[in-house]
């Protein structure tokens, strides 16, 4: 078998492939061998039909896999023995080939090719860190949502502030002849704290049956929580307007729970428990039953979400932080990427599920993307970094521990046990899990390394001021 590379340019080339009969030949003569002699073939003793009838029956298809076999074979070990640097995979050359009639075949791949690019990280680049200012505010509203979760459910007759309200909520519009019709109907709940102060007392003393009119969008001004609300998308949220009707069904209250040990229990306030030392040369002891861990009491609670915000929210201030730093390293890295080819690329890959106008659509975000997974491998190389296994489990302990958090509660569980539960979810999936974390811990280390290079300045923020500004992104 002979491979060739034809470059076209930098970033554009084509694999060629050209396969004699003597390529395959030991391996197709094998298959055919084994099947005369298994097969049941009508008129002969098994393995006594001829082998030119075999060909006849099996031949072309036995051809074929073997071919394919050793090309696709041969095409992976050229592009690893040469380096070559891909961008997506090879796109296999449409070829009339018929392989109950050939014996030597030729095959050609169009590939894309990874540019040369020169990207900056150095100190001459500057970037806001930003930081959020977290307040005892933040820890009462923090806790109130959690008492409101873990405490009880009433329906009283009448509604209150901070209640419930559930219904239909509709709105009747006028046709060509003056005919009232509903253009919007839905049943939900809607939360009267989240009111508008000019529309909240029509939340305000209503009972089931009860049936008043609103302004949607003075009511829900934000497009978001009137989509929330109304069960339907942003977008559509924002095309609703003027008056609605609600017809009240009934009232719900939540009673937030008491601040005392059962509710600590419940949210899985414990304190840590601390692992027993064992100093060499001691006797070991017997195995003791293990005791219940003690509870936190009030103020230890707030000191620990306290604690948990200050390390939540500086790790959203992170994130906003590599948000723009990412944003500026695509704009101004130069990259002569092989745009026709990665269109052509995708299509294929996608089997048709894309037609050609959604992928020039959708290409702008994709090919942003691509830069910065390129860029990221560059500056992982250029800096030597590998990831490790314990790279991978600080990312896998990080996402357990969000799982617990969003089952409703869990403070930091002991190492020993949050181990355990990390490397389970890394083995889960058929490793799927793995990758992932794999992939988020690429991603970590290589903007960890570009935070580290250029020149950061800390900007403090309030909550609503980091809210407005991930809400433009």
């Amino acid at each position: 078998m002979e491979i060739k590379l034809e470059k076209k340019n930098e970033t554009n080339a084509f694999i060629h492939v050209s396969v004699v009969e003597e390529d395959y030949k030991a391996k197709f003569d094998k298959k055919l061998e084994d099947y005369r002699k298994q097969a049941a073939i009508k008129g002969f003793r098994p393995g006594k039909a001829p082998m030119g009838l075999v060909k006849k029956m099996i031949g072309k298809e036995v051809r074929m896999d073997e071919v394919n076999d050793i090309v696709t074979k041969g095409v992976s070990d050229y592009i690893q023995e040469e380096k070559l640097d891909l961008l997506g995979a090879p796109i296999p050359q449409a070829e009339n080939v018929d392989f109950g009639k050939e014996k030597n075949f030729n095959f050609s791949y169009e590939i894309g090719l990874v540019p040369d690019f020169d990207y900056d990280i150095s100190e001459k680049v500057e970037a806001d860190n930003y930081k959020i200012d977290i307040t005892t505010k933040q820890v009462d509203t923090y806790i109130d949502n959690l008492r409101s979760r873990f405490g009880n459910v009433e329906n009283p007759e009448e509604s209150q502030k901070d209640d419930f309200v559930y219904g239909e909520i509709f709105q009747m519009t006028k046709d060509e002849e003056g005919n009232e019709t509903k253009t919007f109907s839905v049943e939900t709940l809607i939360p009267s704290n989240k009111i508008a102060e000019s529309q909240v007392a029509k939340f305000i003393g209503v009972k089931g049956g009860d049936t008043f009119t609103f302004n949607i969008e003075e009511a829900l001004p934000n497009d978001k929580e009137r989509g929330f609300a109304l069960g339907v998308e942003k977008e559509d949220a924002a095309k609703l307007s003027g008056e609605f009707t609600m017809v009240v069904e009934s009232i719900t209250r939540r009673i937030p729970a008491l601040m005392d040990e059962e509710f600590f229990k419940k949210v899985g306030a414990f304190k840590p428990v601390e692992p027993k030392v064992v100093v060499e040369g001691e006797e070991p002891q017997a195995e003791q039953e293990p005791q219940e861990p003690e509870v936190m009491n009030e103020e230890e609670f707030r000191n620990e979400i306290m604690t948990r915000l200050k390390d939540d929210y500086a790790k959203e201030g992170e994130a906003l932080t590599d948000i723009y730093i990412r944003r500026e390293l695509i704009k101004n890295t130069q990259m002569d990427l092989p745009d026709e080819f990665l269109k052509r690329w995708l299509a294929f890959a996608n089997e048709g599920k894309f037609t050609k106008q959604q992928i020039e659509e959708e290409y702008p975000e994709f090919i942003k993307e691509m830069k910065w997974s390129l860029i990221q491998n560059r500056i992982l190389k250029d800096k030597d970094i590998e990831i490790t296994k314990e790279d991978i489990m600080v990312e896998a302990r990080k996402e357990v521990q969000n799982m617990m958090m969003r089952m409703g509660g869990g403070m930091q569980l002991p190492e020993a046990q949050m181990d355990n539960m990390a490397e389970s979810f890394l083995k889960a999936e058929d490793g799927k899990h793995y990758q992932q974390i794999a992939t988020q811990a690429m991603r970590n280390r290589s903007m960890q390394a570009v935070r580290e290079s250029v020149s950061l300045k800390d900007k403090i923020v309030s909550e609503e001021e980091f809210t407005k500004i991930a809400e433009s992104l």
